[in-house]
C-alpha cells in the first residue's frame, strides 16, 4: 500500500502484527528502555519462567504419561493427585479436565 503525504506532514503508516513479528517488538520495546531497566528479567520471560512451576492437581480424566518439549507428565488417574506444571495445568483446567490444589500456603488457619 502506498501513502501519499502532504507537504510538511508526516505519513501515515499501518502496522500488521502478526505472532512471528512479537518476538521483534518485543526487543525493539526492551531496546527502547533505559540502559539501567535493561538488565532485568522482561515480563514476558517472568510469564515463561512462572508457567513451568509445578502444582498439584486432581484430574478427572485417565491420560498415560505424555512427553512435551518441556518434559515428560503423568499418568494422571482419577482420584489421585498429580503434579504438572502450571501452564498444563490451567489448559485441563479450561477444559474442565482437573481441579487445581491450592498450595498449602495458600489455606487459610485459625490463629493459635
Amino acid at each position: 500500500m502506498r501513502y501519499a503525504a502532504a507537504r510538511g506532514s508526516i505519513p501515515r503508516i499501518r502496522i500488521c502484527v502478526k505472532e512471528t513479528d512479537f518476538l521483534l517488538l518485543s526487543f525493539i520495546a526492551i531496546m527502547a528502555l533505559p540502559q539501567p531497566l535493561r538488565v532485568g528479567s522482561t515480563p514476558s520471560e517472568l510469564e515463561l519462567i512462572a508457567s513451568q512451576h509445578p502444582i498439584d492437581i486432581v484430574p478427572f480424566i485417565a491420560m498415560e504419561r505424555t512427553a512435551f518439549i518441556s518434559g515428560a507428565y503423568g499418568p494422571l488417574r482419577p482420584p489421585h493427585q498429580a503434579q504438572v506444571p502450571l501452564w498444563m495445568a490451567v489448559n485441563l483446567k479450561q477444559k474442565k479436565k482437573c481441579r487445581i490444589v491450592g498450595p498449602a500456603w495458600l489455606t487459610v488457619g485459625m490463629p493459635s
